[in-house]
């Protein structure tokens, strides 16, 4: 399952965090691509697990969240 896109974020440093229970699930942080078509991940951006790391984003980037949906519950996320 995947998240609706936040766009237009200001380019710079951010703390990527998740929290909940993962149950097999991984989550993978999402850019969209130059073509404005194609979703792709951002190097490095994948959790299997609820924890924080560190992302670098560009100006105006759009960003989602794709995930297999496995017995995750409760499961939440977060740029700072």
């Amino acid at each position: 399952a995947n998240t609706s896109p936040v766009s237009d974020i200001a380019g710079g440093s951010y703390i990527w965090n998740v929290v909940g229970t993962f149950g097999g699930a991984t989550l993978k942080l999402q850019a969209m691509g130059s073509d404005g078509v194609t979703w792709q991940d951002i190097a490095d951006a994948t959790m299997t697990a609820g924890g924080s790391m560190g992302v670098v984003l560009g100006e105006g980037a759009s960003v989602r969240i794709a995930g297999t949906v496995a017995d995750a519950t409760g499961v939440y996320s977060g740029l700072s």
